[in-house]
């Protein structure tokens, strides 16, 4: 415990020394593509702890909201992964809307959520700024489109949702991320405003399931690229 602490505290020390010298957005090229450390059964683990879903809680993405996320010492809580090939979207999925969450990948907005079933709802920040348009959620907005592939893993099984939905909508439009028992199909939304006009949000259906031994070497190589 001693040595995680200290070890901390040397890289929050290293960090600050980074973003004094070349400001907020180094901190965010630097951990935007961390590796996260998960298997098939520390997902399963993951997948039954009650944590934070309050996302309309979740303040604006800062360099030391991300300092913060990566040297508290708090076990982070994966409970998959998410690519979007087609705008280079790669993200760790993790439990809940704590602000150490989403300055890391996406969180679930809801308990009890499960891949291919009701609406899978996921939110993550936008990131202004013409250096980080492949951070977090901000591929959706500058190159989300309808017909685009989603693809979700819990290293079980891959679920496959077509975009069928994408759009701008109000910072009050919390339906649309609301739990659909009758249906299967996912969300992702921007947890904050963007450009001043609401959040965007990209939602599709569940086209296909398979196990993960099944995936394409293509579609396995990207989950891969986020675990080590």
């Amino acid at each position: 415990m001693k040595k995680k602490l200290v070890f901390g505290f040397a890289w929050a020390l290293i960090l600050l020394g980074i973003m004094l010298i070349f400001g907020e957005q180094c901190i965010f090229a630097l951990f935007d593509k961390q590796p996260a450390q998960l298997s098939a059964k520390t997902i399963a683990k993951n997948e039954k702890l009650v944590t934070n879903y309050d996302w309309q809680s979740v303040k604006t993405l800062s360099a030391s909201t991300i300092i913060k996320a990566r040297t508290s010492g708090n076990d982070l809580k994966y409970v998959g992964l998410i690519i979007v090939p087609d705008i280079g979207l790669k993200l760790p999925i993790l439990n809940g809307t704590t602000n150490e969450n989403l300055a890391i990948g996406a969180g679930t907005m809801f308990a009890n959520q499960k891949m291919g079933q009701g609406n899978y709802s996921l939110a993550s920040h936008f990131v202004r700024g013409s250096s980080n348009k492949q951070m977090l959620f901000s591929p959706i907005y500058y190159k989300g489109r309808v017909g685009q592939r989603i693809y979700v893993t819990n290293l079980k099984r891959v679920y496959v949702y077509k975009t069928n939905v994408y759009k701008t909508v109000k910072n009050t439009a919390v339906d649309v991320v609301k739990p659909v028992p009758d249906k299967t199909m996912l969300t992702l939304i921007t947890c904050n405003y963007t450009h001043d006009r609401g959040r965007v949000m990209m939602q599709g259906n569940l086209e296909t399931s398979y196990k993960w031994e099944n995936a394409s070497k293509s579609i396995k190589a990207q989950f891969n690229s986020m675990i080590r």
